[in-house]
């Protein structure tokens, strides 16, 4: 709602949840905004240009696919779902429905990751050969979100971004030689809140990614920025990494015939939601126009959603005890390879 506040160009009309409260159903009531209890009624009795599914990823394919049928846009919550296969399903739905399915992949409107987009594509570092990233904290395991985030996509559904990102710096490109591992800290979660990953995109970039919410694993409380990222990008003329500039966290940018810099400026998922709302509404009214390149679409976040299912498989798969010993007692049905 916050976002929805800050986008000119799309209003939120209405509502539909079937577990939501009813305090929070007033709070929505008293703004002007329909609720519902279900979505099929909603869809009956609204006139509405698209749908924003923000609820569990185990039930986004089918209210986009409901969705579709009604003749709605969708926009989507990333993970998109919570295999390869819906994502899919979704895509194959939207293209025969000549619908548009975006994933709210927001970080991609932030300033300084649009700069680094600028930068590897104009070509300021050469061809780039290796991405490292690493994420750190968050979540303590008093939240219970922590466990339903675990148990639904591990770490990896805050640190999908970073592999959406990945991509969306070297414009597209598929992913391969994928390997991953894990690690429990103990915690009765399904997929694991620590992964160590390597993988290629398009046979060439080498990419390394740590994503945990490690930090949080032994504390029930820890302030939210608690945490420590960091990333390098190698090219064949430069490097990008992170850096402080006059007590300033930076994106700094070095090679023989350029340096420079841009701030890590902090904003909150609203502001970046709102701007792909605008952009959204604008790719919906002006269907013949170039939609803006940060946009992400269905096959954005099938590629996301293709990376993510195969680190966590690998990860269950090879999930040992305490005395380093397989368990394979906890392994969950392995998902189908794509």
């Amino acid at each position: 709602m916050p976002a929805f506040s800050q986008s000119p160009a799309c209003q939120l009309v209405a509502v539909a949840d079937a577990g939501i409260d009813l305090v929070n159903f007033e709070e929505i009531r008293n703004q002007g905004i329909a609720t519902y209890r279900s979505l099929e009624e909603m869809l009956e009795k609204e006139q509405l240009d698209a749908v924003y599914i923000a609820t569990l990823p185990s039930t986004h394919c089918s209210i986009a696919l409901t969705s579709f049928e009604a003749g709605l846009h969708v926009v989507c919550e990333k993970p998109m779902a919570t295999t390869a296969e819906e994502a899919q399903e979704m895509n194959l739905a939207a293209e025969t429905a000549g619908l548009l399915l975006l994933v709210m992949f927001e970080n991609r409107f932030k300033q300084h990751y649009l700069t680094l987009r600028e930068w590897i594509t104009s070509g300021a570092i050469g061809q780039v050969e290796a991405i490292h990233l690493q994420t750190f904290g968050r979540h303590p395991s008093a939240q219970p979100r922590r466990k339903n985030l675990l148990d639904a996509a591990g770490c990896l559904d805050c640190g999908i971004h970073q592999l959406d990102l990945v991509r969306f710096w070297l414009n597209g490109g598929e992913w391969h030689d994928i390997h991953a591992r894990g690690a429990w800290f103990g915690e009765d979660v399904i997929n694991p809140p620590h992964i160590a990953m390597t993988a290629r995109v398009d046979g060439r970039v080498l990419v390394s990614f740590e994503d945990s919410f490690s930090y949080g694993a032994g504390l029930r409380s820890a302030p939210w920025n608690f945490a420590r990222d960091s990333l390098t990008i190698v090219g064949s003329e430069g490097v990008i990494a992170d850096g402080l500039l006059g007590g300033t966290l930076t994106y700094e940018l070095l090679s023989d015939e350029r340096r420079e810099s841009v701030p890590v400026l902090r904003s909150s998922h609203s502001e970046e939601i709102a701007c792909v709302l605008n952009e959204f509404a604008f790719a919906v009214r002006y269907p013949l126009q170039a939609p803006h390149v940060s946009l992400a679409w269905g096959e954005d976040g099938l590629a996301a959603q293709i990376v993510t299912d195969e680190v966590n498989r690998q990860c269950r798969e090879t999930r040992s005890d305490a005395n380093g010993a397989l368990r394979p007692e906890t392994f969950v049905a392995s998902l189908p390879r794509v």
